[in-house]
């Protein structure tokens, strides 16, 4: 059960809260749900309970406890809400029961803004929606991104202030060229995941801000990522289009785009290049590490573009032991297609030299630990084999040069063991 939400203006900040019953879960609940906007945009700011039933309803489900939001709820969204819960339920049949969400009143949405808002971390797929949907010539038609919501205590921590503060200005000057405002906004929704998998539940918490801010959008992009088509995930296209409402539409935006795509797509904006931020490591400045895997297979599709030199947003070089020491094979068994796109595409560059250093790094994983939990030394700790690597080609000629790459590295004998 939540409480009708609260909203109070503090040190020029507009703070939209609801008391969560902690009582299913002692200890891995915060007591309030909250969400902080500039005090500027308070008359955008709907006092609903729209973003919190969006939110909420994915911990009551991994609880198995009903969710009774006293506060005014769109049907539209409530209705979503059922969809998204047979996803979920459909995702893990055994692990989820059915829950009831309940509204202490059901009201359509008011009229909303008529701009085009988005999520923004500063990520790949995040420019990526922004520069695609920028006017242009041959896109007339394009509906052009209002406003980019950078949400603090999303990816960086929320006792990451400077962090977060510098990262934001940089990203206000990067997306003020293409008319498009930059609205900061803070929230301890991370603090669910003691009962929630914040890869499920992180989708829901970006849709909360055009449900926050209804007055701003009529229509919300979520930038897609590659997990989102292989496996569960909080983005997908069989769950943003449930979080609308009767005046919110919520698309999932360039599904149609791998990740090599959209690296060369944005290659056109220099800011980007200069500016991007993937990293999977929490650091104090929010830079990037250049060693984490993220920033590693980012790194490799740059350089297959012939942009890595020219991004600053990378300061240290890629060198082959980089790649071979990154572990890559959680993302190859889970049935993603980021190792998959990097070889072929280091293939068809004919960049061999990739292809060894990938094909290393994935088949080294059979004389270690995986991360997925297995134990042992030779053959216990990856789910990586080399049928499955010589596999990722397609085509004959990829093929022959995978085998030929991983033979140069002697990755095959080793893989094989």
């Amino acid at each position: 059960m939540t409480s009708p939400p609260v909203t109070e203006e503090r040190d020029g900040m507009l703070r939209v809260s609801a008391a969560i019953d902690a009582t299913a879960a002692p200890g891995r609940l915060p007591e309030r749900l909250w969400f902080e906007v500039d005090a500027s945009l308070a008359p955008a700011v709907r006092e609903r309970a729209d973003a919190f039933a969006a939110v909420l309803h994915l911990p009551a489900l991994a609880l198995g406890r009903p969710l009774e939001l006293l506060g005014p709820v769109s049907p539209a969204l409530l209705d979503g809400i059922g969809r998204r819960v047979e996803v979920f339920r459909g995702w893990s049949p055994r692990a989820l029961r059915p829950i009831e969400v309940r509204a202490a009143e059901r009201r359509p949405a008011g009229p909303a803004g008529d701009g085009v808002m988005s999520s923004f971390s500063g990520g790949v797929d995040s420019f990526h929606t922004i520069w695609s949907h920028r006017p242009r010539a041959s896109a007339p038609t394009i509906e052009r991104v209002t406003d980019a919501v950078f949400l603090h205590g999303f990816d960086i921590p929320l006792d990451r202030r400077a962090a977060y503060e510098r990262a934001a200005c940089v990203y206000e000057e990067v997306l003020a060229p293409l008319g498009v405002r930059l609205i900061r906004m803070r929230t301890n929704a991370r603090e669910l995941r003691g009962v929630a998998r914040w890869g499920l539940l992180h989708g829901a918490v970006l849709a909360a801000a055009p449900l926050l801010l209804g007055g701003l959008a009529s229509r919300f992009l979520v930038p897609s990522t590659d997990n989102g088509r292989g496996r569960p995930w909080g983005t997908h296209p069989e769950l943003d289009r449930w979080l609308g409402t009767e005046a919110l539409e919520v698309t999932l935006d360039g599904v149609e785009r791998n990740r090599a795509d959209k690296v060369a797509d944005i290659a056109e904006w220099p800011a980007a290049l200069e500016h991007l931020r993937v990293c999977l490591r929490r650091s104090r400045s929010a830079a990037n590490c250049c060693r984490c895997e993220k920033c590693v297979r980012t790194m490799i599709l740059l350089d297959l573009t012939g942009m890595l030199e020219r991004s600053r947003a990378f300061p240290k070089r890629l060198r082959s032991r980089h790649v071979r020491r990154t572990r890559f094979e959680r993302n190859f068994v889970e049935g993603t297609d980021v190792v998959r796109l990097l070889l072929r595409r280091a293939c068809r560059a004919r960049r061999f030299d990739l292809v060894r250093d990938l094909c290393w790094s994935l088949l080294r994983s059979r004389m270690s630990p995986s991360r997925r939990g297995g134990g042992g030394r030779r053959g216990g700790g990856g789910a990586v084999s080399w049928a499955e690597v010589s596999s990722v080609g397609g085509d004959r000629s990829n093929r022959g040069a995978i085998r030929r790459g991983a033979t140069a590295s002697g990755a095959r004998r080793t893989g094989s063991r």
